[in-house]
């Protein structure tokens, strides 16, 4: 289990979070929805793990090196499984490209390669997918949910209800800087965005 910090935080006299500690299993992908301005984006950067922002950076440097920043490693084994990773996201073709020149979804996949490449126990994706386009999508969500697979805790912050319900084991609703754990409250905010 990897457990979170209870977590308050204000903006002035304004509570935008308010979450008690979680506990989150290993093996498993928790979606994290909610509405914007909810505190999705404030519990990710917060809760203490290993986190990925919504607008992910490229470095002054080929997308191979990018990926390879992850693991801080150049070995073989680490320019292997970055090879591999990006053969696993249709990205092989930029491998030696600058990847401050890709398209904003090629950019989103090259970011989360890079994350996987950290090997870390627990990683939130803030909307990793958000610009990529269906094909690419689908490679990133089989990637993460591998990811999970081989014992590692991802949180999935995503606006796409479809994308919670396909690949994730629980949802985490996110109301007012609150968890909501009502069932008939997740399911109307479901039905709602569906």
């Amino acid at each position: 289990m990897k457990k979170t910090p209870a977590l308050k935080i204000e903006y002035g006299n304004r509570v935008v979070l308010n979450v008690p500690q979680l506990e989150f299993e290993e093996g498993k992908v928790y979606a994290l929805i909610g509405a914007n301005g909810s505190g999705k984006t404030t519990f990710g950067k917060n809760c203490g793990f290993s986190y990925q922002p919504q607008k992910p950076y490229a470095f002054r440097m080929t997308v191979l090196k990018n990926i390879l920043l992850g693991s801080k490693d150049e070995s073989d084994d680490a320019i292997s499984k970055a090879k591999s990773l990006l053969k696993e996201l249709k990205l092989e073709a930029f491998e030696t490209a600058r990847a401050d020149k890709l398209s904003g979804g090629e950019t989103a996949k090259m970011a989360l390669a890079r994350s996987i490449m950290a090997g870390q126990d627990a990683i939130v994706l803030d909307e990793p997918t958000n610009s990529m386009d269906m094909d690419g999508s689908i490679l990133a969500e089989n990637l993460i949910r591998r990811y999970a697979d081989e014992g590692h805790v991802v949180v999935l912050i995503t606006h796409s209800i479809r994308q919670a319900e396909r690949i994730s084991d629980k949802i985490l609703f996110l109301k007012d800087g609150c968890l909501n754990d009502d069932p008939s409250a997740i399911k109307e905010f479901l039905d709602y965005y569906a």
